[in-house]
C-alpha cells in the first residue's frame, strides 16, 4: 500500500510538474508572439515614417530642381533678350578709348628647344612687302632633331608677354610664348567692333573656301553690302581634300557686311568667314562707323 501511495504521489508530481512546464511554455510562446507582434508593429511603422519621410524630401527635392530649372530658364531668356535688345555699344566704344591697343599671341608650333632672341619691352616688325614675303622681326627659334626653325612676328608692336624663363627648356606644342602689343589703327578699331556687333558665320571645317558663284556674281554687280542672304541659300564652296562641297547658310537673315577671308587661303575651323548684318541694325552700324572715322585719326 505504501507502494502504490508513493507511485500515484510520483505520478501527480510529475503531472504537475508537466502541466507547470506546459503552462511556462505556452506563455513563453504568447510572450515571443506579443514581442513579435509588437516587434513587427514598430518596424512597419518604423518602416512607413521612412517613406513618409523620403516622399516628402523627394518632392521638396523636385520641388526644388524645378524651381532652380525655372529660373535658370529665366536668367537664360533674359541674358538672351539683353543680348538681342539691349546690345551696349556705348559700352564697346568706351573700352576701345581707355584700351586701343590689338594683342597677338604667339605660339610654339611644334615642340623643341627654344631660343629667344627678343626681350620684354622690345619693338618688332610684322611681315612686309608687297606680296608679304618679307618676314618679320625674329621672335624665337625651335630647335627639334637638330633642325632650327624660326618663329617671326607678324605684326608690329611691343613685346608685352615672354616667357623668358623657358630659354634653352624643351617646349610643347601649342604653347603660348610671347604676346605683342601693337596700337590698333582706325580700320582695325571698326573691323573689331564689328566682329562683336555682326552675327558670324564659322567656318565648319579647316579648309579653303569661296563664294558660290551666284553670290560672287550678286557682289560683282551690286557691291558686297547690297547682297542679301536667306536660310538654304547657297553661299560658298568648301575646297578640303581635292573636293569641292556646297556650304548653305543657316541664320537670320540680312546682309553680308563684312568678309573676313580670303579666296584660296587656309581658314580654321570655328573662324568667321563673314559678319552678317540684319537689315533692321544697318543704321546702327554705319553710326558706329562714323563715330569711329570721327574719333580716332
Amino acid at each position: 500500500m505504501l507502494v502504490n501511495g508513493n507511485t500515484d504521489q510520483t505520478h501527480e508530481t510529475s503531472w504537475t510538474n508537466r502541466t507547470s512546464e506546459t503552462s511556462r511554455t505556452s506563455r513563453t510562446s504568447r510572450t515571443s508572439k506579443t514581442s513579435w507582434t509588437s516587434r513587427t508593429s514598430e518596424t512597419s511603422e518604423t518602416s512607413q515614417t521612412s517613406e513618409t519621410s523620403e516622399t516628402s524630401e523627394t518632392s521638396q527635392t523636385s520641388e526644388t530642381s524645378k524651381t532652380s530649372k525655372t529660373s535658370r530658364t529665366n536668367k537664360t531668356n533674359k541674358t538672351n533678350r539683353m543680348h538681342d535688345d539691349e546690345i551696349d555699344y556705348e559700352h564697346i566704344l568706351r573700352e576701345y578709348r581707355s584700351d586701343p591697343y590689338g594683342y597677338v599671341d604667339i605660339f610654339s608650333s611644334h615642340t623643341g628647344q627654344i631660343r629667344f632672341h627678343v626681350r620684354l619691352d622690345d619693338k618688332v616688325e610684322g611681315t612686309t612687302g608687297k606680296w608679304h614675303h618679307i618676314p618679320g622681326t625674329q621672335l624665337f627659334t625651335l630647335r627639334r632633331e637638330r633642325n632650327n626653325k624660326s618663329i617671326h612676328s607678324t605684326s608690329n608692336g611691343v613685346v608685352s608677354f615672354i616667357r623668358d624663363d623657358l630659354e634653352g627648356q624643351f617646349v610643347e606644342a601649342c604653347e603660348k610664348i610671347i604676346t605683342i602689343k601693337h596700337p590698333l589703327k582706325k580700320r582695325e578699331i571698326i573691323e573689331q567692333i564689328l566682329r562683336q556687333v555682326l552675327l558670324p558665320f564659322p567656318a565648319p571645317e579647316r579648309a579653303k573656301y569661296f563664294f558660290s558663284m551666284e553670290i560672287q556674281a550678286r557682289i560683282e554687280k551690286f557691291g558686297q553690302r547690297s547682297v542679301s542672304i536667306k536660310p538654304g541659300d547657297e553661299l560658298f564652296t568648301m575646297s578640303l581634300m581635292k573636293r569641292d562641297t556646297p556650304v548653305y547658310y543657316q541664320g537670320p537673315p540680312g546682309i553680308i557686311h563684312s568678309v573676313y577671308f580670303q579666296p584660296g587661303i587656309s581658314v580654321s575651323q570655328g573662324d568667321p568667314l563673314i559678319g552678317i548684318c540684319p537689315p533692321d541694325k544697318m543704321p546702327l552700324i554705319e553710326k558706329i562707323i562714323t563715330r569711329v572715322k570721327a574719333e580716332w585719326e
